[in-house]
């Protein structure tokens, strides 16, 4: 677990895999938790399927977050929970996947427990994964397989 503002993982040199996508993950993370500046406003609820609640900051978050990954890593696939763009449709090796605001139902309730979240996936596998609660980011990378 890594706390806000100490995002720096020295590490081995020689063991530095995803050391970049780990680094924007959490940059685009914490702009994402953008959210934090709406919560406890009045919102305007729509309704994506049933009772699952999309909101301004879940817009809000989802576009910051793309902006800032798609700007590092344009051959990437995207896949978000919000579909603020049409899900990557070709075969590609690496995707992102994000939840821009995990806990909807809550954040509008006004109960404090949402989160951001982003994972990179390489291959069908995660590699990169990123979750902030209003306090608190947690971040792994995969490392170098063992020699």
């Amino acid at each position: 677990m890594v706390a806000i503002g100490q995002e720096n993982d020295p590490g081995p040199v020689i063991d530095r895999p995803y050391r970049r996508e780990r680094s924007v993950a959490i940059k685009a993370a914490r702009a994402g938790a953008a959210i934090r500046d709406i919560y406890g406003q009045v919102l305007e609820v729509s309704y994506k399927s049933g009772d699952d609640p999309l909101t301004i900051a879940d817009r809000t978050a989802d576009r910051i977050i793309m902006e800032r990954v798609r700007a590092a890593f344009p051959a990437d696939g995207w896949l978000s929970e919000e579909d603020s763009l049409a899900p990557t449709t070709e075969v590609v090796s690496r995707t992102w996947v994000v939840d821009p605001l995990d806990g909807t139902r809550e954040f509008v309730k006004g109960i404090p427990e949402f989160a951001v979240s982003i994972a990179l996936i390489e291959e069908g596998r995660p590699v990169v994964a990123v979750s902030t609660t209003r306090s608190t980011i947690c971040s792994s990378r995969r490392r170098a397989a063992a020699a």
